[in-house]
């Protein structure tokens, strides 16, 4: 598997760049494919559209949050074609009604003019790192220009794909894909 093209997906308000790091590790030249989790509206469609970008052939398909619902989707959409599956601080389940609602609050704000998409990542960004990186001012100014980049609309698809995405769980029953899945200590496992 070492030669397999990785599919990379970013995690809300997120763009290519939260995967850097590991871009950065791998061999020169290494090839990848970033897909944008923030240009459709549903996760049946973000999968689809990472699939578009993917030549023929197998892939390792890694997902970090919200890009981990669209991991999953992949794999059900082109499951024969996964040679690797890694899911980095996301989750399976469907979102609970709390969460749900929420989303929506933020996407109703947002849309009313009750609250600015700039006060939106302010409140979120120092949400996002670990606790030991809650200070780190180049890592926070990178994860607010990201959420930037993908914008005020790029941000309520996003939420309006998570707030509607399926549970994974039962689907996935069966299935065998080497796996590796992480979590931060802050957020459990689910």
């Amino acid at each position: 598997m070492t030669n397999t093209l990785p599919l990379l997906l970013p995690g809300l308000m997120n763009d290519a760049r939260v995967w850097d790091p590991i871009r950065q590790a791998l061999p020169i030249g290494r090839d990848v494919v970033v897909s944008p989790t923030h240009a459709a509206d549903t996760i049946e469609a973000q999968a689809a559209s990472a699939l578009a970008a993917m030549p023929d052939g197998s892939f390792a398909v890694a997902g970090f949050s919200l890009g981990g619902y669209v991991a999953l989707e992949v794999c059900r959409q082109a499951g024969h074609r996964i040679a690797g599956l890694a899911l980095l601080d996301t989750g399976t389940r469907a979102d609970s009604q709390e969460a749900t609602q929420n989303r929506q609050r933020m996407v109703a704000a947002l849309s009313s003019g009750g609250a600015s998409f700039a006060q939106v990542v302010e409140s979120f960004t120092p949400r996002v790192p670990h606790p030991a990186h809650t200070q780190d001012k180049a890592l926070l100014d990178l994860l607010a220009d990201m959420a930037r980049q993908v914008g005020s609309e790029g941000f309520a698809r996003q939420q309006k794909a998570a707030m509607h995405r399926r549970d994974a769980r039962e689907r996935f029953k069966g299935r065998r894909w080497s796996c590796v899945a992480a979590r931060t200590r802050s957020r459990p496992l689910n």
